[in-house]
């Protein structure tokens, strides 16, 4: 068994262009949760990662939660400075 990280990247100006987008996004990650749980251990999850500033958050709770994995849901477009903080600081 595993402990992997779990992130759903997006681009927040989509949430309010697109009805209940954002709604599906989550439970199509909570399914990717339960599955990667269920096959491989505990999930640290950060859930929706769509802003520069929740990247860098995400980043500082991966990098200290000893994952040895990091799963990324890529829900809808997203700029690369959301997922570059991420990708910097994490050593797996």
């Amino acid at each position: 068994m595993i402990r992997a990280g779990l992130l759903s990247v997006g681009l927040q100006a989509y949430w309010d262009q697109f009805k209940d987008l954002k709604g599906k996004l989550a439970r199509h990650h909570g399914m990717i949760r339960e599955r990667i749980a269920a096959e491989h251990g505990e999930v640290v999850d950060v859930g929706m990662v769509d802003t520069i500033d929740k990247s860098k958050e995400a980043a500082d709770k991966l990098a200290t939660s000893d994952v040895q994995v990091v799963f990324v849901f890529v829900s809808t477009y997203a700029v690369s400075a959301i997922l570059l903080p991420i990708a910097r600081r994490m050593d797996v």
